[in-house]
């Protein structure tokens, strides 16, 4: 319950210095840019705003289980990963602060380490997830949720077991490609950002894939007659 009411008001409180940051901000920022990092695309500030603001309703949802009464076994482990993706998207709302603020028009190109400010925290999320995965009992809302998951409490188990594992080496592999190629330039002496984030989305397609895959086979083998 402290940890609780401690998160709601940290996140209230950032979510109001952030709206007072933003109304300090230029009229018209970048809102979009390519894969090269030109901006194509510029407009109110206050879009900003909606990352911090997940951050706080996620506080919503952590009272909303407590007001129900029902924290089962995974409780806990439910309420970590919340805060864990609300701290996430507040970090990333003062990283998008940081990058817009620098100003620019449309067909500039501006100079911002996507990868270890976005990729990174992202891959360190997931490890924290991987690593944490095979301790979730099985549930209707949360965890790996497929076909053969649902029908055996066996399979639950040894699929959150190797899902995990690939949950957590997908984050790994991520987090040291954000450094990498943070610091590999290529031609123009541009970071090739692009490079780490094409493999990390490689990387949790395949991750995902491997999970249903690996589910199905082993509802599979266990009902084999």
């Amino acid at each position: 319950m402290k940890g609780i009411i401690l998160y709601t008001a940290l996140s209230l409180l950032n979510l109001i210095g952030y709206a007072i940051a933003v109304a300090f901000l230029p009229a018209v920022v970048p809102m979009h840019f390519d894969w090269k990092l030109t901006v194509d695309s510029v407009g109110s500030p206050w879009w900003l705003v909606a990352l911090p603001s997940v951050a706080a309703l996620i506080s919503a949802g952590l009272w909303a289980e407590v007001a129900s009464g029902k924290r089962g076994k995974n409780a806990k482990f439910v309420s970590i990963t919340l805060v864990t993706i609300g701290c996430v998207f507040v970090y990333l709302g003062w990283m998008f602060f940081a990058f817009v603020s620098g100003g620019g028009a449309l067909g500039d190109k501006v100079n911002f380490p996507f990868a270890v400010a976005i990729i990174l925290p992202l891959s360190m999320a997931l490890c924290a997830f991987g690593n944490y995965a095979p301790r979730i009992a099985p549930n209707r809302t949360f965890g790996f949720k497929t076909p053969a998951t649902r029908k055996s409490e066996r399979v639950w188990t040894k699929t959150h077991r190797a899902g995990g594992f690939a949950f957590f080496f997908t984050g790994v592999i991520g987090a040291v490609c954000a450094v990498v190629f943070s610091c590999v330039k290529g031609k123009g002496g541009s970071p090739l950002d692009y490079i780490a984030l094409i493999v990390f989305i490689a990387l949790l397609f395949i991750a995902v894939a491997f999970i249903f895959i690996y589910a199905h086979a082993a509802y599979v083998k266990e009902n084999r007659v």
